[in-house]
C-alpha cells in the first residue's frame, strides 16, 4: 500500500483529511474554480448577446427617427397601399432594409418608417403598414405641417408684385402691384363668393397726398373703410358679406399706390 513517508499515512488517510492541505481539498477546490470559471463565462456570454441586441435595436430605432424628421430625406416615400422598400447602409456599415410610406392632406405630410429589428436572417417582415404591430419591427412617424404656401386661404380677390405675370384672383385694376397712383372714385378689386359670409382683407398702400381712403362695399352698404396716408401700411380687418353679391373695394379720396389686395375666405359657410 502506498504510504505518506513524511507522516506514515496511507494514501486513503490523506485524501480523507480534512485540514485543508489534504489533495482531496485542492481538487475539490480546483473543480469549484473550474465550475464558477465556466458560470461565469456564460454569463459574460449571455450579456455580450444583449448588449449586441440593444446596440442594434438602437441604431435601427435611430435611423427610422432621422429618416421621418426629414421630407427630403428619400426621393420617394411611397404611399400605405403601395410603400417603397429600400437597403440603407449605416456609416458603421451596418445594412438595413427599410420600408417607407408618406399620407398627405390639405394641410400635413406624415411619413412613416419601419425597419426589422433583428439583423439576422430570420428578422421579421416588416415591408408595410401591417408591420407595425408586429414584436419584431420597429418604427418612427412623424407629422409634418405645411407651410404658409400650403395652408393659404381660399382666396376671393388677390394681386400682389410677388405673383409677377400670373392672372389675378377676381377683377383687379392693372394699376395695382404698380407704382402708378389709382385716383379718387376709381374701383381697383371685385369679387363674388357663393360659399362664405365672413371675409377678410388684406390692403397693402400708402397715397400720394394726405387724404387718401379705401372703402369696401356690398350693395351700396359700407363694410370697410380706412384713411390711407403717405406711408405705406398694411390695412387688414373682417367683414360680414352676402352670397352671390359682388364686393368692391375703391379709392374713395385722394391718389392711392395699391401694392397688394388680398381679400379671402373667413368663416360661417353655408
Amino acid at each position: 500500500m502506498f504510504r505518506d513517508t513524511a507522516s506514515k499515512r496511507s494514501i486513503r488517510q490523506v485524501l480523507r483529511d480534512r485540514t485543508g492541505s489534504s489533495i482531496a481539498e485542492a481538487i475539490a477546490g480546483v473543480a469549484l474554480i473550474l465550475v464558477i470559471a465556466g458560470a461565469l463565462g456564460m454569463g459574460a456570454t449571455t450579456d455580450i448577446g444583449a448588449i449586441s441586441t440593444m446596440a442594434t435595436k438602437a441604431e435601427r430605432q435611430a435611423l427610422v427617427t432621422s429618416l421621418v424628421g426629414d421630407v427630403h430625406a428619400i426621393s420617394s416615400w411611397g404611399t400605405p397601399s403601395a410603400p417603397n422598400t429600400q437597403t440603407i447602409t449605416l456609416p458603421n456599415g451596418h445594412q438595413v432594409k427599410v420600408t417607407t410610406w408618406r399620407v398627405d392632406t390639405a394641410v400635413s405630410t406624415t411619413l412613416t418608417a419601419v425597419a426589422p429589428i433583428s439583423s439576422s436572417a430570420d428578422a421579421a417582415d416588416c415591408s408595410g403598414p401591417s408591420a407595425l404591430a408586429k414584436q419584431g419591427c420597429i418604427y418612427a412617424s412623424r407629422l409634418h405641417a405645411d407651410g404658409l404656401d400650403g395652408v393659404e386661404p381660399y382666396a376671393i380677390v388677390r394681386k400682389d408684385p410677388t405673383m409677377g405675370a400670373t392672372a389675378p384672383v377676381g377683377t383687379v385694376d392693372p394699376r395695382v402691384s404698380t407704382t402708378t397712383s389709382i385716383p379718387q372714385g376709381t374701383t381697383f378689386a371685385t369679387g363674388t363668393d357663393s360659399v362664405a359670409t365672413v371675409w377678410r382683407y388684406l390692403v397693402t398702400a400708402h397715397s400720394t397726398e394726405s387724404n387718401g381712403e379705401i372703402q369696401i362695399t356690398q350693395a351700396g352698404k359700407v363694410l370697410a373703410l380706412f384713411p390711407v396716408d403717405g406711408t405705406e401700411n398694411n390695412y387688414f380687418g373682417t367683414f360680414t358679406a352676402q352670397l352671390n353679391t359682388p364686393v368692391t373695394a375703391t379709392v374713395t379720396s385722394g391718389n392711392v399706390i395699391v401694392k397688394n389686395v388680398f381679400i379671402y375666405r373667413a368663416g360661417s359657410t353655408s
